[in-house]
């Protein structure tokens, strides 16, 4: 969605495969979550431009097999 650094991987039972990323100046982050897989070219602490490929679409999770999709929201980090 926008430059920034890759702040975590998680795995869970609601979320399946998701990634955790900050926007440039880390006062938002991006959550991606039901991916299939993360990109192979990515860990935690690397920093990407927007448009670079970190997931691929999945039903992971409580999502429901086959019903493949990105859950994606923004978070304002407060300080």
């Amino acid at each position: 969605a926008a430059d920034g650094e890759i702040a975590k991987f998680f795995d869970s039972d609601a979320g399946g495969i998701t990634i955790y990323q900050y926007n440039r100046d880390k006062t938002l982050v991006y959550y991606y979550a039901h991916l299939a897989r993360r990109a192979e070219t990515i860990k935690e602490k690397d920093y990407v431009k927007r448009g670079t490929v970190i997931g691929f679409v999945g039903d992971t999770g409580n999502a429901g097999t086959g019903n493949y999709h990105l859950h994606f929201s923004i978070s304002k980090i407060e300080k």
